[in-house]
């Protein structure tokens, strides 16, 4: 489903891209072979591409020295949707194909990367927004156990309907009373016994069963996920214990927000953006002192920061820190890494006003010393190192690229070695000078500890990216999501 809530795209979608810098011949050694990434794009589990250019894989191949693999799989009531009250061993009508697409994937990446120079071995599964979701669902299955060596989590969690559902999945038999029934309806199979529903509904075309209602989240199937990722080690679910790294960035629910940017009724954010992103009305949270603006700011800025900051801690920031809180506190995986990006680049067909630097005669491109909103997937040119490719030019004589190849080389050392401070004879060898300069300067990224007071999240930025504590703590206690909400 595209942005403009349409259907597009064909349903045969099992296909995956692959760039590597490396073949061997038959005679190459398995010494030789490549660490791993495998992508999983965005788009909230309905729409996007493994196709799409600001996620391009070819400098993070190249530049990384690793086997970058991107996968379709099916989206939206195609990938998700679920109408069967029985879990039977084939999956028919159990939801959750679009998590299988992806573990047919990994098994696939297993058996054959070999033969396009990747290390079966090292596998790091990587997801942002929707793609996080899956990483995070991945990562809660048993059946991925052997597949993955490493999880990145980018942007992931989202405290949003159904009861928080893309994080703290629902039974088969509540999504199938809740949300199944009504879809089927819809399209004309309900009253009809199993078999006789899916025959009905294979018969509509892909774009028919593409309505506005539409099954986005994973469900305990007890097939593929026995429950939702455990990050205390304790109760129902499971975690694949590897290295994980994980955050936000800093305003990430800005584009979504931004439709509205400019009106000084701060109710209309909550009235007309809420019911579709929220499980619940919080409006009344911008009464609360500690969401207040910047006293220098305009009622529109102010209508406009206060909604996007709660939005913000309500769907993001609050339940990351309380995942990789946890995840670290129990030890679960061997090593957590937790990042905020107060530095983004925003996609050239998704570039929002407020996500920008303001430009100013000096500055035409954006004045970095002025204050803006760092925006959902405005990480990625920079993660993938895509400036270039997307034509996006250097914005702050040269602090962009540093920045770019800083923020690659950290993310593809964690692909390599399960660690995002990268190995300094690596960057020698290849002359990366711009990330060898920053990391004597900023120092080393540290493993979470999970405590409430330590210093767990390293700030992303050109200048000062130092290690800080959790950010919002006393905005997600009000919401009810604390640091200790899984605990």
């Amino acid at each position: 489903m595209n942005n403009a809530g349409t259907l597009s795209g064909v349903e045969d979608c099992l296909f995956l891209n692959i760039w590597t810098p490396y073949l061997p011949g038959k005679s190459a050694s398995p010494k030789n072979l490549k660490p791993v990434l495998f992508w999983i794009h965005g788009g909230g589990l309905t729409q996007g591409s493994a196709n799409e250019p600001a996620a391009d894989g070819g400098m993070f191949s190249s530049r990384g020295d690793v086997v970058f693999v991107a996968i379709h799989y099916r989206l939206g009531n195609l990938g998700w949707l679920g109408i069967n009250n029985v879990t039977v061993p084939s999956g028919e009508g159990n939801g959750n194909y679009g998590l299988g697409d992806m573990q047919t994937a990994l098994q696939w990446v297993k058996e054959n990367i070999n033969y396009f120079g990747g290390d079966k071995n090292k596998v790091t599964i990587m997801g942002e927004s929707g793609g996080a979701i899956a990483v995070r669902a991945l990562l809660a299955s048993k059946k991925s156990k052997g597949l993955v060596s490493g999880a990145i989590i980018q942007s992931g969690a989202w405290g949003a309907p159904p009861e928080k559902g893309e994080i703290e999945y629902i039974s088969l038999q509540k999504s199938v009373a809740t949300l199944a029934g009504d879809i089927v309806t819809r399209l004309g199979c309900g009253n009809l016994d199993i078999l006789d529903k899916l025959a009905c509904l294979r018969r509509l075309s892909t774009h028919r069963i593409g309505l506005s209602a539409y099954a986005n989240y994973p469900l305990v199937d007890s097939r593929l996920l026995t429950g939702s990722l455990s990050t205390t080690g304790k109760g129902p679910g499971y975690t694949v214990p590897v290295p994980i790294l994980l955050g936000i960035v800093r305003d990430d629910m800005g584009p979504f927000t931004s439709m509205l940017y400019g009106t000084t009724n701060i109710q209309d954010y909550f009235d007309m953006i809420g019911p579709l992103l929220l499980s619940e009305d919080v409006s009344h949270l911008a009464q609360n002192p500690i969401f207040s603006a910047p006293p220098t700011v305009d009622a529109a800025e102010a209508a406009f920061n206060i909604s996007t900051r709660i939005m913000t801690d309500y769907c993001f920031t609050c339940l990351t820190w309380s995942t990789g809180y946890s995840l670290a506190k129990h030890k679960v995986v061997p090593s957590v890494y937790m990042y905020e990006f107060n530095r983004t680049y925003m996609l050239p067909f998704w570039s929002p006003l407020p996500c920008n630097p303001p430009q100013t005669a000096e500055k035409p491109l954006g004045d970095f010393s002025k204050e803006y909103y760092k925006c959902h997937t405005g990480e990625l040119p920079y993660t993938f190192g895509t400036m270039g490719y997307m034509g996006m030019p250097d914005r702050d004589n040269g602090g962009d690229t540093v920045f770019m190849q800083w923020m690659l080389d950290l993310w593809a050392s964690f692909v390599r070695t399960g660690n995002p401070n990268p190995d300094k004879g690596f960057l020698e060898a290849r002359g990366y000078l711009n990330t060898i300069s920053k990391v004597e300067e900023e120092g080393e990224w540290k493993k979470a500890v999970g405590n409430t007071g330590a210093k767990d999240v390293r700030l992303m930025q050109l200048e000062g990216a130092v290690m800080k504590t959790y950010s919002e703590l006393e905005q997600c206690e009000a919401m009810g999501m604390e640091l200790e909400y899984y605990e």
